[in-house]
């Protein structure tokens, strides 16, 4: 027993402090756990994560970029460019979405196309470290 166990701090005990929080699953939730199945390589697991956050937020187009990058990663360039294209509908000045479909025309054999994506990233001002590694 903790001898600072009778102590109360703002109307609460020790014990009431510790209690544990309910942990709320929300679009924060998944993409946190998104990027971190990621981080891991579990490319996979973050696919489905990210769409998940899609349940909650179509609009997150973070979320979208993700879904395409994890396709890039387990080889579905196809499937990458067709998810690729769907959220450039919604989103057409994404530099990071741009990017994603920059990478995908490349791995996929089309030069030509991959540098005009490229290019459209970098002229958005796209200056984040994904824009510069798929160029």
């Amino acid at each position: 027993m903790s001898r600072f166990s009778n102590l109360e701090f703002s109307g609460e005990s020790e014990n009431q402090s510790q209690q544990p929080k309910a942990l709320v699953k929300d679009e924060a939730y998944y993409f946190a756990e998104a990027r971190t199945a990621f981080e891991n390589g579990n490319f996979e697991s973050a696919l489905r994560l990210y769409s998940k956050v899609l349940e909650f937020n179509p609009l997150n187009a973070a979320a979208w970029t993700g879904q395409v990058r994890m396709l890039i990663e387990m080889g579905e360039l196809r499937e990458a460019k067709l998810w690729a294209d769907k959220a450039l509908e919604r989103f057409p000045h994404e530099p990071e979405l741009l990017a994603a479909k920059a990478v995908a025309l490349g791995r996929s054999g089309d030069l030509q196309g991959a540098m005009a994506f490229s290019d459209a990233a970098i002229e958005e001002r796209g200056d984040t470290p994904y824009v510069w590694l798929a160029r």
